[in-house]
């Protein structure tokens, strides 16, 4: 049950809020979101329209995550028969109905909520944890992104994100389903099993004269060679220029003056605060301090007690009142100040600690303050030589040219497939971008000018196709010691799982473990009880999950995490706790998953009313520029 409720969480809707775009805006996820370039719609709904450079980019995000998934660079085919074209579909159509909802209901957030969100992003912090307007410019451009594009892609998130607090957030299931959904998770079993393998089963299997060739017939496709391609690769990032950088000292120096305040701790005090209903009031208490009257009895003859006033030791910054503040922190020890007009009335406050500030020396600090600004000098010349590297290249330069003139190291490739390894098998897993490098090398042709990479958070690089050697057929011989360890694992596999099934029905018609386990001249095994997310040594999660398939005495057949072993295995118990209480991490999950339901039945509602027009023939031209 709890396997089902959590296997709902992969719906349309679940991809945008839960998997998407509930989470942090993140600089690497900007480009993802639809843009509002101008041309004709591959969906409308109502007045929201999503253009074919929005299907591209939502299109691609998906083949790359799928194509990691797998392993290997999949092809448009492989993606088609995968669901990929529904999948993407599916997302888009539900973020262009809840656009066009949140159109239709007015909803947004102010400049300045908007402002504050971004400005807290960490992806935009600087060396010194602030925002910074070079790194968000930076990020963006990274992305091809405008400005405007972000700021109005980061507002339909926030957006996305209302709608689904305000639907899908609460107690949405009765009490009787968590307790149902404790009892299945806190349930145990225990099991008595035996393992199956070619030693204890005496399997040694020898192919008839030309069975391997035969075989290697049958499979010859899966033994063939891929297309390679030999490329030649020139990746700049801030890392591979860093020491050719120098910074003098007095730069240093002037670095740590500009910013003295970050290094170290701020001045703290005790802070008390006395808030008078009105002016009169905190007029008559500052005459009363001015005459000998002490703050402590003034307090009493409030009614008030000594941490009632007290806001404890904190810095300037942590008084959100910036008038309070600032004059709380020009005060002598133990003094009253005179009346502020506070956000909430009239005040008083005094100090009575004060912790000075700590500024950490500039010599244990300016190794780190150097390496800072090397970073930032190196940030910056990536970005200039990005721009002199696509001049060149503009101009019919070569990267081998371009790697000689600015000194840079220029990589070659002599044979990579589309899933990054080499004809030995070896995978290159160092390579630059390797998705997108990979995508685009398997795309382009012999002497083709290729766009840029993005590499990490500054990087870049560059590719040529140097020479593309087609897929083939290999011959039995170049095979055939892999062709033979497959046919002999193939073998013993169908062996084990006939031997098995045989064994499982003996059990079934009521023979014990013990005397199936004699038929073949091993033991049984038992485990303790076991729930069904658990496992032991020798039944992995697999094994147990098959053990949880039926009831008491439910037998079944489970693959080992040993290759070439069975599991044959049979239900000796069960116990369910009389008072199961559900973890809360199961709970939020079944929360996550019922709240996913709510919205897809909100968006099937809302695409019934709003209605939807696809336009399949620019869908089909935009898949064409992947």
């Amino acid at each position: 049950m709890l396997e089902l409720l959590r296997g709902s969480v992969s719906g349309w809707v679940a991809k945008i809020f839960i998997g998407l775009l509930v989470m942090s805006f993140g600089v690497w996820g900007i480009a993802d979101v639809f843009r509002t370039d101008a041309g004709s719609a591959v969906v409308t709904v109502g007045e929201t329209q999503v253009t074919a450079s929005d299907y591209s980019q939502i299109y691609q995000r998906n083949l790359n995550t799928l194509s990691q998934r797998f392993g290997t660079q999949l092809t448009r085919e492989q993606a088609r028969a995968l669901g990929i074209e529904v999948t993407v579909m599916g997302e888009i159509v539900s973020g262009a109905v809840l656009d066009e909802n949140a159109r239709i209901l007015n909803l947004g957030l102010s400049d300045k909520t908007l402002a504050g969100l971004i400005g807290k992003d960490p992806a935009f912090a600087g060396f010194d944890g602030n925002f910074s307007r070079d790194r968000f410019q930076q990020a963006i451009r990274s992305t091809q992104m405008r400005e405007d594009q972000y700021i109005n892609g980061r507002n339909r998130v926030a957006v996305r994100n209302q709608i689904f607090e305000a639907t899908a957030r609460g107690d949405i299931l009765p009490k009787l389903f968590y307790q149902a959904a404790a009892d299945y998770t806190e349930e145990a079993r225990k099991f008595d099993f035996i393992l199956l393998t070619a030693e204890s089963l005496k399997l040694d299997p020898k192919p008839e004269a030309g069975g391997l060739e035969k075989y290697f017939k049958t499979n010859r496709a899966v033994y063939a060679a891929p297309e390679f391609r030999k490329l030649s690769i020139l990746k700049v990032e801030p890392e591979d220029i860093f020491n050719t950088i120098e910074i003098d000292d007095e730069t240093v120096k002037a670095d740590y003056e500009s910013r003295k305040d970050r290094y170290g701790n701020p001045e703290r005090r005790r802070i008390q605060q006395i808030v008078f209903k009105d002016r009169a009031k905190a007029e008559e208490a500052l005459k009363s301090l001015s005459e000998g009257s002490l703050f402590e009895t003034l307090v009493s003859d409030l009614k008030l007690k000594m941490s009632d006033v007290d806001l404890g030791i904190m810095k300037k910054s942590d008084l959100p009142d910036k008038k309070i503040a600032e004059a709380a922190f020009k005060l002598e020890l133990n003094t009253a100040s005179e009346i502020i007009d506070g956000i909430f009335g009239p005040v008083i406050v005094r100090a009575t600690e004060i912790e000075p500030a700590a500024i950490t020396p500039f010599e244990k600090v300016k190794d780190e303050i150097k390496k800072d600004l090397v970073l930032r000098r190196a940030i910056d010349e990536v970005i200039s030589l990005q721009d002199s590297i696509e001049d060149m290249r503009a101009g019919g330069a070569t990267l081998e040219e371009i790697a000689e003139k600015n000194e840079l190291k220029l990589r070659f490739v002599d044979a990579v497939d589309a899933t990054g390894s080499t004809p030995e098998g070896t995978a290159l897993s160092d390579l630059p971008n390797s998705a997108a490098l990979l995508r685009s090398a398997f795309a382009a042709e012999v002497g083709d000018e290729t766009d840029y990479l993005n590499v990490g958070a500054n990087g870049y690089a560059w590719f040529e196709v140097k020479k593309i050697i087609p897929a083939r057929d290999r011959t039995f011989d170049e095979v055939k010691d892999r062709v033979a360890a497959d046919w002999r694992s193939a073998e013993i596999a169908s062996a084990l799982g006939a031997k098995a099934t045989e064994l499982k029905k003996s059990l079934e018609d009521g023979k014990s473990m013990v005397d199936v386990a004699s038929v073949i001249g091993t033991s049984v095994q038992s485990t303790g009880f076991l729930k069904r997310s658990g496992s032991s040594k020798l039944l992995n999660a697999n094994a147990v999950r098959a053990g949880f398939s039926g009831p008491d005495g439910h037998v079944a057949i489970a693959n080992s995490e040993t290759n070439g072993v069975q599991i044959l295995l049979q239900v000796a118990g069960i116990k369910i706790p009389d008072s199961a209480t559900l973890p809360d991490l199961d709970r939020s999950r079944i929360d996550e998953a019922a709240g996913n339901d709510v919205l897809e039945q909100l968006v099937d509602q809302l695409r019934i009313r709003y209605g939807v027009s696809i336009n399949q023939q620019l869908i089909q031209l935009a898949q064409g520029q992947q």
